[in-house]
């Protein structure tokens, strides 16, 4: 059991990345009116960055919309008890050497809203080391490909599910192996989420942050382009932790400055 209190602080800190299309103006591609059309998911590792995967830069980037057309959501759950759904537009996106490219950066602002103070960046695990096989994980939220209301008409028009979707799960291996420096990928026992790529993966016991979901991997022997004999389908996740995130700022600092 996830304690109640740690788990609403990664939940804040969770969002949904796509494209936002209001009432009353023209749907954009993908989207109804009044709703969200989710990429994937992210989640904040400072007051102004949002971490998620790969595959959802490369969609942002193949949709050919400029940054500020790419929104997040985010669904906060405040001390009252009470839901709040806030949409925020994408103000840059950390252009890393593609071959940099394990965990991508967008930029926000969030300082000027008041619901903001419900949110702030999540714990990250000092060392991914200290992470052990068979240990209980959660990864938290929002399906790609699927729609969240944006405003008071869409909501009224059809039941739907905001805020992003828990699941629990555990540390099924290691790439390359457990307690070792340099760990690059954490393997859980996680089947067909390939939808919640850019989520956040945490220790179910501390809610520190291990990675960045970026989907599910077929394991087995594979002789000239075929599938030979039996395989493992495993949830793959980047490793972060408190130095992979000090690296990953200072390359986005100076990716920033080169821009200028």
């Amino acid at each position: 059991m996830i304690e109640r209190g740690m788990l609403d602080r990664i939940w804040n800190a969770t969002c949904a990345i796509g494209v936002l299309q209001s009432t009353g103006n023209e749907a954009g591609q993908g989207a109804r009116q009044g709703h969200h059309w989710i990429f994937g998911s992210g989640f904040l590792i400072g007051k102004k960055r949002i971490a998620t995967s790969p595959q959802v830069v490369k969609h942002v980037k193949d949709v050919g919309l400029p940054a500020d057309q790419i929104h997040v959501q985010f669904t906060y759950r405040r001390a009252d008890g009470e839901m709040v759904q806030a949409c925020r537009p994408v103000v840059g996106m950390c252009t890393l050497d593609k071959n940099e490219i394990e965990i991508g950066v967008m930029e926000v602002n969030l300082e000027a809203d008041d619901e903001a103070r419900w949110c702030q960046p999540v714990p990250i695990i000092p060392r991914i080391e200290d992470v052990r096989l068979s240990e209980p994980i959660g990864i938290l939220g929002f399906p790609a490909w699927t729609e969240l209301p944006v405003d008071e008409k869409a909501c009224a028009n059809s039941v739907s599910r905001i805020g992003p979707l828990l699941f629990q799960r555990c540390v099924a291996g290691f790439f390359p192996r457990e307690g070792v420096p340099g760990i690059h990928r954490v393997i859980v026992d996680l089947l067909g989420a390939d939808g919640l790529f850019g989520s956040p993966v945490f220790r179910s016991e501390t809610g520190e942050v291990i990675g960045v979901f970026v989907g599910t991997n077929i394991e087995g022997r594979i002789d000239d382009g075929k599938k030979m004999g039996d395989t493992v389908e495993s949830g793959h996740v980047v490793a972060l932790d408190q130095r992979k995130l000090l690296e990953l700022n200072e390359k986005c600092d100076r990716a920033n400055q080169r821009r200028k």
